[in-house]
């Protein structure tokens, strides 16, 4: 059995090989979740056509990719939220936005509250929870709740984050 891995002056042990390729193995992962969409974390009367996402995460990198359609809206109310795979690490103690969130395609918003505002959105520290916001038209930054979405809202985008 050979000992080494390669065949020049630059071969790597096989037993140091193995140990790395073992060490690497608790590095990387990928897979797929189902994400809550919420407002106020409630969910009554609330349908989807879609609610999907996939996550890699390198390290206490996460990178989690969504798509939400609604086909109704429900009754709940309060803050627009979605769960993430994992809880965000609290990184900055005087803000509580320690992840971000990256919207690339939106449908079915309130164009009286919202109006043609980019929603994004943040993660806050300690928690699994996404919390979007856009500016209003009168140019104050808030963050989104039921009255902003219609009953076919749509969007897709990609939260990036630390864990533990």
């Amino acid at each position: 059995m050979a000992t080494n891995i390669g065949t020049g002056p630059q071969d790597i042990p096989l037993n140091q090989f193995l140990g790395e390729m073992a060490f690497m193995d608790g590095i990387f992962s990928q897979g797929y979740y189902t994400p809550t969409f919420s407002f106020g974390g409630g969910t009554t009367g609330m349908t989807f056509n879609m609610r999907e996402g996939h996550y890699t995460k390198i390290g206490k990198q996460v990178i989690f990719q969504f798509r939400i359609e609604l086909t109704a809206k429900g009754t709940s109310t309060g803050g627009m939220n979605l769960s993430l795979p994992f809880n965000c690490r609290n990184i900055f103690s005087t803000t509580g936005i320690d992840g971000n969130i990256f919207v690339g395609y939106t449908s079915g918003f309130s164009s009286g509250n919202v109006g043609d505002s980019p929603i994004s959105g943040y993660v806050e520290g300690g928690t699994n929870t996404v919390f979007f916001t856009a500016l209003r038209p009168t140019g104050n930054a808030a963050t989104l709740n039921q009255t902003d979405a219609e009953n076919n809202m749509s969007m897709s985008g990609t939260a990036i984050y630390l864990t533990d």
